[in-house]
């Protein structure tokens, strides 16, 4: 029978008793980091039951393979009814519209569907369902394209002016937050476009909003929103680093550093911005959106703008994510029709 003298029991002791010590300095000096530092454990994250992926029995929408010749790796947004400049013919707010959307990528992709009415986050019903969302999440396969037919639902609506319809399309809503490795389209998180819903008149869109002030301008181009109010100062942005962190209910203090100067075949009036936390528009600075007067300006001088917004009520992980739209008051010209810019999305963290 085997036996284990006393050395060996001496030594087997000693050694359970380093690595306890060891397992509980570990697991102390990660608490204590871990108050200071990003999660790590982010990797593959499970959808949110709240946002179910649609397919054509949920929404109606037509999913159909492209032709071979269209691969080109990338993807392309629009609406169907839409004139060649963007603009959209409606009798009322309650016509049916069709968003057509291209993967011509080698890849599957995850996407959430947004629709904004007068740069507010607008409700909408799929025709073929009785659902009225704020949403749709769908799975593209590679070389097909989904074709999504829909009303607004919108109450008290003038039609006796210009509105705009924006349309949204996002990567990865729920498969990854930004700050994880596996997260491919950092630097590339959809696009956006901005339609003219024309009932009859041109007129200019009126926006019940105030500029925003401009605290100070620096040579740059493009924009990002950052938790230091201050730039590199060297010509360049920084791009935030993946996560902010921020108490429940906090809050918080940013800055919008944006050129929008950068289309030269369109004078750039003004801007506006609208920033979404957990896919939802919020409020910035108890303003429905950031609107900045920017005529006049040199077009190689960029803006600083400082807002606040809300942190979410419950701990956890959301990702923040704003776009740009320029002269978000006027018609789009031809060649002013462009996809909108996207800002750097980031991760925020919420803790109690």
């Amino acid at each position: 029978m085997f036996r284990i003298d006393k050395k060996s029991w001496y030594i087997i002791i000693v050694a359970i008793t380093v690595l306890l010590f060891v397992s509980i300095a570990l697991l102390f000096i990660r608490n204590i980091v871990g108050e200071s530092t990003i999660s790590s454990e982010q990797m593959f994250v499970h959808p949110n039951q709240n946002r179910i992926i649609m397919n054509e029995e949920h929404a109606g929408i037509v999913f159909d393979l492209l032709q071979e010749e269209e691969i080109d790796g990338s993807i392309s947004l629009w609406v169907l009814e839409s004139e060649w400049n963007g603009e959209l013919f409606f009798e009322s707010s309650q016509d049916i519209f069709t968003v057509y959307i291209e993967n011509n990528s080698m890849n599957p992709v995850n996407l959430i569907l947004k629709v904004f009415y007068n740069y507010e986050e607008a409700i909408f019903q799929p025709v073929a369902t009785e659902n009225k969302v704020t949403e749709l999440i769908i799975k593209l396969e590679s070389a097909h394209y989904a074709k999504i037919p829909m009303r607004l639902h919108l109450e008290d609506v003038s039609m006796e002016t210009l509105s705009k319809l924006t349309i949204g399309i996002f990567f990865d809503p729920e498969y990854y937050y930004a700050n994880n490795e596996e997260f491919v389209h950092s630097f590339y998180s959809g696009m956006v476009l901005n339609f003219d819903i024309n009932y009859g008149y041109n007129n200019e869109l009126y926006l019940e909003s105030a500029f925003f002030e401009v605290s100070a301008e620096s040579e740059f181009g493009g924009a990002t929103i950052d938790s230091n109010p201050i730039p590199p100062g060297d010509g360049s942005l920084r791009f935030f680093p993946n996560t902010l962190i921020a108490k429940a209910g906090e809050e918080v203090e940013l800055t919008l550093f944006a050129n929008a100067s950068t289309n030269e075949d369109v004078p750039t009036k003004d801007y506006l911005v609208i920033v979404m936390i957990d896919w939802h528009q919020v409020s910035v600075s108890d303003n429905y959106y950031i609107l900045v007067d920017s005529e006049n300006r040199e077009r190689s001088m960029g803006q600083h703008i400082h807002f606040t917004v809300i942190a979410p009520h419950e701990p956890g992980f959301y990702e923040f994510l704003a776009f740009l739209i320029l002269n978000p008051t006027h018609r789009n010209l031809g060649s002013g029709f462009v996809p909108q810019e996207i800002i750097s999305r980031f991760t925020l963290e919420v803790v109690e």
